[in-house]
């Protein structure tokens, strides 16, 4: 299995990429992805999503595993519909379990250092770096 940096590098390269054939054969040119920083700004939160979703989804899953059956039962009696119950019954006992998901999605954001590395290397300019690639320059510790 590859990983989704060196795989969204490959898919997002200006030369032989996957996504740039695709472009060029609805735009009728090939665009350079990484190249123009809207552009590798857009292609790194692909790329990372790509990467960071089945945690987020695993963490949902097992919020769901501990919501109870009894609300469930008393919204079907009650006569809730679908909705309803998702609304009033699901998502008010999911909302602690996603709010710890998106906080360690937020923490793990700013730490980020493989994606621009890999993808990039905090280019075009300084459009990609990370706090996690500005330190390392800074420090020496990543040669760019």
């Amino acid at each position: 299995m590859s990983s989704p940096p060196s795989c969204g590098g490959y898919l997002h390269n200006g030369t032989y990429g996957g996504l740039t054939w695709l472009f060029a054969q609805f735009l009728g040119h090939q665009p350079d992805i990484l190249g123009q920083p809207a552009s590798a700004m857009a292609a790194m939160v692909v790329v990372d999503v790509w990467k960071t979703t089945p945690f987020v989804v695993i963490v949902v899953l097992a919020g769901l595993m501990l919501i109870p059956g009894a609300g469930y039962e008393a919204a079907e009696i009650d006569g809730a519909g679908t909705w309803t119950t998702f609304w009033k019954v699901t998502l008010p006992q999911l909302r602690p379990i996603m709010a710890i998901a998106v906080l360690f999605r937020i923490l793990q954001a700013f730490g980020i250092f493989d994606l621009p590395f890999v993808l990039t290397q905090g280019g075009p300019g300084t459009a990609t770096e990370s706090l996690a690639i500005v330190s390392g320059m800074t420090s020496g510790a990543v040669k760019g």
